[in-house]
């Protein structure tokens, strides 16, 4: 389909954030126009958006964009292949948190810390990116947060800090939105 203009008081970042194979661009939307932003280069033409979504980071092949979405009742983590238009929830879950992720240097992995809901235990899971299968890479009992995580470029080493404590995302009076896909956006 044809994109739509985006107005510009609605993106952060005029231009985006391009892959680095000048393909596709991204761009947050600000606060309360709902999600991140996907078009084509140059331009950029804005062709989708991904509404309640966060964070976002390009693959290392620069073909995959992983973002957090699913806001309050927990954040999931979300494949979105632009070629395709197709957005995958990679982790689908209502009683764990994922609050940030890298990708492993090959490209084809995602690693995030994985916290459950009542802090109860706490892992770093490797995701493949595009089936959503894991790989648990450290569990722990109790209310352990993982951060910063970092690769190094040989994908052999992990590096992390480990400290106790889950913060509180959201208060109960913060409604639920799900993340979707909107291969039209009409902004």
């Amino acid at each position: 389909g044809v994109g739509h203009p985006v107005p510009n008081q609605s993106v952060e970042q005029r231009k985006g954030s391009p892959s680095a194979n000048g393909t596709w661009s991204a761009a947050q939307l600000a606060s309360g126009a709902g999600g991140v932003i996907v078009g084509r280069e140059p331009g950029p033409d804005w062709r989708m958006r991904v509404g309640e979504a966060g964070s976002y980071l390009w693959s290392p092949t620069q073909d995959l964009l992983a973002l957090l979405g699913n806001r309050c009742r927990g954040f999931d983590l979300f494949m979105l292949e632009p070629e395709n238009e197709t957005l995958t929830n990679l982790t689908a879950s209502y009683d764990e948190i994922v609050q940030f992720f890298v990708w492993e240097p090959g490209g084809s992995r995602i690693t995030a810390p994985v916290i459950a809901f009542g802090a109860t235990r706490g892992s770093i899971v490797s995701f493949d990116a595009l089936t959503g299968q894991r790989e648990v890479i450290i569990s722990v009992e109790g209310d352990w947060m993982f951060s910063p995580l970092v690769w190094d470029p040989s994908g052999t080493k992990l590096l992390f800090e480990a400290s106790r404590g889950v913060p509180k995302l959201c208060g109960d009076d913060v409604e639920y939105r799900d993340t979707y896909l909107d291969p039209v956006p009409n902004f």
